[in-house]
């Protein structure tokens, strides 16, 4: 069985943001980069309530909102996605990632 491949993502909140870096499976950080999250705060409420109120306790006035919300979803991950993989580095551990998943299936 081929090893493990880990890496952690660390982000660290700023006084204009979110810093992020990778921490390789040498226990080596990588250079801080700027992480621009694509959640706005009323798309965090608003995810909020889908996921602990909606999710639970839908009300008949609640789809519409839901609805919004869920149309909202594939553009916020492939946004964070963007955010997260989209600099060199994060592009270096994403094939990496890849890598290791192709050789866990062999």
């Amino acid at each position: 069985m081929p090893p493990i491949y880990e890496i952690r993502l660390i982000v660290d909140r700023t006084n204009d943001g979110y810093t992020a870096s990778w921490i390789d499976p040498n226990s080596q950080r990588s250079t801080a980069f700027p992480l621009n999250l694509p959640l706005k705060p009323q798309n965090m409420d608003d995810l909020r309530w889908y996921l602990e109120t909606y999710m639970q306790f839908p009300g008949a006035g609640d789809y519409a909102r839901a609805k919004g919300i869920e149309d909202q979803l594939k553009m916020w991950g492939q946004q964070l996605f963007d955010a997260i993989f989209g600099g060199s580095e994060g592009t270096n551990v994403y094939r990496s990632l890849l890598d290791a998943a192709a050789n866990d299936d062999q």
